[in-house]
């Protein structure tokens, strides 16, 4: 078992994760002035939505009621908000999906490299 399994397991767990989503996307509103922070917020909101209604994050496929490990679980019909739910199964990476997930990692990226395009700013030092 993984020590993220031992740690987010039960409802202290659920609120740690739904803290650390919180905290994430008090940093992406803050930065909404970078090019695809809208993108990171709107990921990091869907996904804690989702995480937050159900008391975990359902994931499609998966015998329901399933856990997971961490805040996962098998979709379960009383599970709301399944279209946002981990959907999108790939397996090269044997990972799953959500819309959140996609939208956030875009964002990222997006994010980095304009960073990367964009350069260093200058810090005050530099310009005095």
């Amino acid at each position: 078992m993984a020590i993220a399994d031992r740690w987010l397991v039960g409802a202290g767990g659920l609120w740690l994760v739904v803290a650390g989503y919180v905290l994430m996307l008090g940093f992406a509103l803050r930065n909404l002035p970078e090019w695809g922070s809208v993108l990171v917020a709107v990921g990091l909101f869907s996904n804690l939505l989702v995480i937050g209604l159900n008391g975990g994050m359902p994931v499609r496929g998966v015998t329901a009621g399933a856990q997971l490990g961490g805040h996962h679980h098998g979709q379960q019909p009383s599970d709301r908000l399944t279209g946002l739910d981990d959907t999108l199964y790939l397996s090269p990476l044997g990972e799953t999906l959500s819309a959140g997930d996609i939208l956030l990692a875009s964002g990222v990226g997006v994010v980095a490299g304009f960073v990367v395009v964009r350069g260093r700013r200058p810090s005050l030092a530099m310009t005095a």
